[in-house]
């Protein structure tokens, strides 16, 4: 997927990647609700936290055990591998090599979404309020990505 890139990383292309990887939150959520499992704001939180602990060299030691735990873990390693999808462009110069966004760029992105979790989180156990918030914020917005195995919206991409 293409993106616009500016000439240093800045909010712009930070809001860029964070919708992207909220995107993919938004889905991994749908595709969990279609399973019949319930993720929490913490659950999604968690999953972030490992993927910026990933980037950082500090892999995870459990294993995914439960349904739930495997599509945290797939999540997590979703995100991580979204970062070498990503083709930022200069605008107006194509002839420029795509840029893609480096391990602390990318760690920066997660951590301001681990950030918005933490504003939004209600503080009771089994909390929704960000997972809540995500669909009314990309709502009739088309996605770029979605999480393997979503279910099929009007919003989403066509396989």
């Amino acid at each position: 997927m293409k993106l616009v890139w500016t000439t240093t990383f800045n909010e712009e292309i930070l809001a860029q990647y964070c919708s992207l990887i909220e995107q993919l939150i938004l889905s991994a959520n749908e595709t969990a609700a279609a399973s019949g499992i319930r993720l929490t704001d913490s659950a999604v939180k968690s999953a972030l936290v490992k993927a910026v602990n990933s980037l950082r060299g500090r892999l995870p030691r459990e294993t995914a055990s439960s349904p739930k735990d495997r599509l945290l873990a797939d999540l997590s390693g979703v995100i991580l591998g979204l970062r070498q999808q990503i083709e930022a462009v200069a605008p107006g110069d194509e002839t420029k090599p795509a840029i893609r966004p480096d391990t602390n760029e990318w760690a920066q992105t997660i951590n301001a979404l681990i950030h918005s979790i933490e504003r939004r989180m209600s503080g009771e156990a089994g909390g929704r309020n960000y997972l809540e918030f995500l669909p009314e914020f990309f709502k009739g917005i088309p996605r770029s990505v979605t999480f393997p195995g979503a279910p099929v919206s009007g919003d989403q991409p066509a396989a």
